[in-house]
């Protein structure tokens, strides 16, 4: 009967573990195991058990090697929960207090610093603005960046808004920590961490380190560049936000010392956990680091992180005890939909890999393409049509939008995003004189134009300074369409123009000022960067 019970309770055990077959994680894995694929690496624990530990790709294309359990990541913002650890650690240890104000530590930073404590840089309502993004905006590269490159700036850069007021991430707040920490400590974050929580965990593959060029056993970064994948910069910069290589094993250790506090301490993760937290949204909290929010209808605690190149996530859901590890070195890979391929096995719902939908390319000759170039007008308006491959290009002269249009037919395109379709027709002496735009069932005819006059943006001509960057842009017309240049490099057209603002990609807005009439300057908006000034000089 004895035989009976544990042969019983060994079938039992391992039906329990078994019923997870992650079927959609074990395809999309195995779908990158093919040369010049980079790769995904995934872990899952149930109560305190490995129940999946899997990989999909290569570390480093160049030299052949497959990503495996032992591969070193970039965790990116993944980091920002260490440092908080180290700020917690330093906090117990009376060496510094929450409530301390930022100018205590940046004694020659304005009057600003006097507002703004430690807890709003942990919980990311200091309002500083994100020096990563800051800098790309001025077309400065990060991977050059000092730490006081990063203080200059700061100390002549205005706030986003009233420390305490409202939440925005910011690579600066955290960055900003780590020189507390050193301050504090009186060494590198790098060894501060190692001492107090790398070692004793046993995290041994655990580092902060600059770069992966000298890192062994360090998956190299890529993005997609048309149909191949290239190499992405190597060094990622300064410690701040990010800065951490490290395991999905490792990371397990973390997870499970959250959940079983024997090491750190009861009175840390209380710290750690139940801190002063933030109310992003509707049930949605942020403290030291970590989110704490619902994720696919389970309480959750995670975080993320993304850099070029790659993307990680580590999830924690205290009421299931489950802990999912996800990280990536395909700068195209979404680690939150691997979790919820996870998640869907483990909590019962039903859950499908987004499909890719390869676009149906149907091919028509560039003499054919070209009957169709030039300009069209209707009610003012005008359209620039010019060649591309299998596709037109098209410009709204009247707000400077512009994008490339799939074939569809031999003389029919379609812009699937806007429900727009563009037909061609009237061919005489080898051009299409009529090109109706069809959009939500409305059609209106433009004809070619052969006599017509540009948009007029002369107002925008110049050049403007931001000190604080020490950058300059430069705006010029050309034939209706609006240039500008980022410090002398080569220039890009402007996105889109609405009366005295101008929209450069999809995520900067330029508001320019006018005195008399006279365009002065403008305010350089971001989500993490509020209202640079630049001048007209």
């Amino acid at each position: 009967m004895k035989k009976i019970v544990t042969l019983f309770l060994f079938i039992f055990s391992f039906s329990v573990y078994s019923q997870y077959n992650f079927k959609v994680a074990d395809s999309v894995l195995a779908s990158y195991n093919k040369p010049g694929s980079p790769g995904v690496t995934v872990l899952v624990s149930k109560d305190g058990k490995v129940i999946y530990q899997k990989s999909g790709g290569y570390a480093n294309i160049a030299k052949g090697e497959l990503i495996n359990n032992k591969t070193l990541f970039n965790l990116a913002s993944d980091t920002k929960q260490f440092t908080a650890a180290c700020i917690v650690m330093l906090s117990q240890k009376g060496k510094l207090k929450l409530d301390d104000k930022l100018s205590k530590y940046f004694p020659d930073f304005p009057e600003y610093a006097q507002k703004i404590t430690v807890q709003d840089l942990l919980n990311h309502t200091a309002g500083l603005v994100d020096y990563r993004t800051a800098f790309w905006m001025g077309g400065k590269e990060i991977d050059v960046l000092s730490n006081n490159d990063i203080r200059k700036m700061l100390k002549a850069t205005p706030l986003n808004f009233e420390p305490g007021t409202e939440w925005s991430y910011s690579n600066s707040n955290y960055w900003c920590l780590v020189q507390i920490v050193e301050q504090v400590s009186g060494m590198p974050i790098s060894k501060f961490a190692e001492k107090n929580i790398f070692k004793p965990l046993k995290m041994k593959d655990t580092h902060y380190h600059r770069g992966v060029a000298t890192l062994r056993n360090a998956a190299i970064g890529y993005k997609m560049d048309d149909v191949t994948y290239i190499e992405i910069d190597k060094d990622t910069g300064v410690p701040g936000g990010s800065g951490m290589f490290s395991t999905t094993s490792d990371m397990l250790k973390w997870l499970f010392e959250m959940q079983s506090k024997k090491v750190l301490g009861v009175a840390f993760w209380a710290a750690m956990l139940n801190g002063q937290k933030y109310t992003i949204g509707k049930e949605v909290y942020y403290s030291n680091a970590l989110f704490f929010q619902a994720l696919n209808g389970k309480k959750a605690i995670h975080h993320g992180g993304d850099l070029d190149g790659y993307h990680s996530d580590m999830s924690y859901f205290p009421d299931e005890n489950v802990d999912i590890i996800v990280f990536t070195n395909r700068g195209d890979f979404n680690v939150m939909s691997m979790q919820k391929a996870i998640t869907s096995q483990l909590f019962g719902f039903k859950y499908s890999w987004p499909a890719v939908e390869k676009p149906v390319v149907v091919k028509v000759p560039g003499e054919k393409i070209e009957q169709y170039s030039g300009v069209y007008e209707a009610e003012g308006m005008l359209f620039e049509i010019t060649v591309a491959e299998n596709a037109i290009h098209a410009l709204q002269f009247w707000d400077g939008s512009n994008y490339d249009i799939p074939a569809t037919g031999q003389n029919s395109f379609t812009l699937a995003q806007a429900g727009a379709d563009f037909l061609f027709e009237d061919i005489i002496n080898g051009k299409a004189q009529t090109m109706k735009l069809t959009q939500e069932g409305e059609t209106m005819p433009f004809k070619r134009a052969e006599n017509y006059d540009f948009p007029d943006f002369s107002r925008f001509e110049g050049s403007y300074f931001c000190s604080s960057l020490n950058a300059k842009y430069t705006f010029s017309q050309q034939k209706g369409k609006l240039f500008y240049s980022l410090n002398g490099q080569n220039p890009k057209q402007v996105s889109v123009i609405e009366e005295d603002t101008v929209y450069i990609g999809p995520s900067i807005v330029l508001t320019f000022h006018r005195n008399n009439n006279e365009v002065m300057g403008f305010a350089l908006n971001h989500v993490r960067v509020k209202n640079l000034e630049f001048v007209k000089i």
